[in-house]
């Protein structure tokens, strides 16, 4: 039986490796509060989830604070290969810019003739 509980939020990045969360998953039920703990799926840092649910790194004291719990999954998330993580993203960007219009060519303004070396003598 999965009890995790997955929950949409504002798509935010990773400030170490640009990763966008689209969701939080936790066991506990609800959603995501200030001040909770979010591992990044690919550079296994930890981070934390300010009022309007940024995403903001840890500062050292709270990186010393954390529960030895905490330290085992991001050093099993760091044996795992991410390699393939956010991959899709990058997939799904790119066929995204497939479809949206190209942006017209500008044009180049036309120089009078008076402008062109030798014009006028």
């Amino acid at each position: 039986m999965n009890d995790w509980t997955t929950t949409k939020i504002p798509v935010r990045g990773c400030p170490y490796c640009g990763y966008l969360f689209y969701q939080a998953s936790t066991l506990e039920g609800g959603s995501p509060q200030p001040g909770d703990l979010l591992l990044c799926l690919r550079c296994a840092q930890w981070l934390t989830f300010t009022g309007n649910l940024k995403i903001r790194p840890l500062t050292a004291q709270e990186e010393r604070q954390l529960p030895e719990k905490a330290r085992l999954y991001q050093r099993a998330m760091k044996e795992v290969d991410r390699s393939q993580v956010g991959r899709e993203q990058l997939r799904l960007s790119a066929a995204k810019s497939r479809e949206r219009p190209a942006a017209a060519p500008r044009a180049r303004p036309q120089r009078s003739s008076r402008h062109h070396r030798g014009a006028g003598r």
